[in-house]
């Protein structure tokens, strides 16, 4: 009997250190959040300093480009260059007996119109990748360029402002890319040719200048990797490829030209599926012919209609921007 008594209180403790057990947990497990639910691993979406940085980058290439046609316009209007006082055509009248000159002032509006479309001549005369970045909208301090200025040193320390922006701003996306863990050899890469084009800049060197800053592009669209965006990555890289390409062929490197094609082509290639899922076959057809012009100029080795068809091309990768973006059905 006492036995049984001695079984039946041993049970019931058990049940109860059983109990107390589940009601101590339940009271020291704290409830997840919504984003730990749903994914709490979720890079932060890509940083807008990043996104400024590469606007920024762009204009000024946009200006670095002009240079040359600025200089063309300088030199032309230096040869035309008008004396402090208004300029006549002196033409012989009689009046009484007397010959005297008749003034024709030239009018100071209509000459600073012509002196600005002359500006806009030669730039376009010289461009190499203006008419790529005008497909997206970007444009530099020069565009708003009425007349040449005094000096090509003018457009020059302009654009050396750039480079103290470029540091600062890198600085605070380097510790935005350190937080998501991004590759060190790309940060590594990225500093390097950060420096790389603030030397070209103040060493007023165009090409080396407009090579370094494209490539700085390439390097930021890897960087978009690390973060959360509804545009890949490779849709930036495939912009970069384009204007790498057309950058080898003004300077004859067609061969190198034409890698940067195929790099494009691979990038659009593996986002073809994706690209599928959002009904966008017609979007990726149009790239695929605008890219197959763009190669027979290339092997053509025309110039002009490389920057043609490669203008086409950049507004075709747009188009798959904003395919993702939602912009588009």
């Amino acid at each position: 009997m006492i036995n049984k008594i001695l079984r039946t209180r041993f049970c019931f403790l058990i049940i109860l250190l059983f109990v107390f057990m589940v009601f101590f947990t339940a009271c020291n497990t704290s409830p997840k959040k919504p984003q730990e639910e749903q994914g709490g691993n979720k890079p932060p979406e890509v940083p807008e300093v990043l996104v400024e940085m590469e606007s920024e980058i762009l204009e000024t290439m946009y200006d670095i480009d002009a240079i040359k046609g600025i200089e063309m316009a300088i030199e032309e209007k230096e040869k035309e260059e008008l004396p402090t006082t208004p300029q006549a055509a002196e033409i012989e009248v009689e009046t009484e007996g007397e010959l005297e000159p008749e003034v024709n002032v030239q009018q100071p509006q209509q000459e600073k119109a012509g002196n600005g479309q002359k500006l806009r001549m030669a730039i376009e005369e010289e461009q190499i990748i203006v008419p790529l970045l005008k497909e997206e909208e970007i444009e530099g301090t020069t565009a708003e360029m009425s007349e040449p200025p005094e000096a090509i040193d003018e457009v020059w320390f302009e654009i050396g402002h750039k480079i103290e922006s470029f540091h600062k701003k890198w600085n605070v996306l380097e510790a935005d890319l350190r937080d998501v863990h991004a590759p060190q050899d790309q940060i590594d890469k990225f500093e390097e040719t950060l420096i790389e084009a603030s030397e070209a800049m103040m060493q007023k060197d165009v090409v080396s200048s407009l090579f370094a800053l494209n490539n700085l592009t390439s390097y930021l669209a890897n960087f978009r990797n690390s973060f959360t965006s509804k545009v890949p990555g490779p849709v930036y890289k495939m912009k970069y490829h384009i204007r790498q390409s057309v950058l080898y062929a003004h300077e004859e490197k067609y061969e190198n030209a034409q890698e940067h094609i195929d790099k494009a082509k691979e990038l659009k290639n593996g986002m073809q599926q994706q690209l599928a899922e959002k009904d966008a076959q017609h979007t990726a057809e149009k790239f695929d012919l605008s890219i197959a012009d763009l190669e027979k100029q290339i092997a053509a080795e025309n110039f002009d209609l490389i920057q043609t068809n490669a203008a086409v091309v950049i507004k075709n990768i747009i188009l798959i921007q904003d395919t993702f973006k939602g912009s588009m059905k």
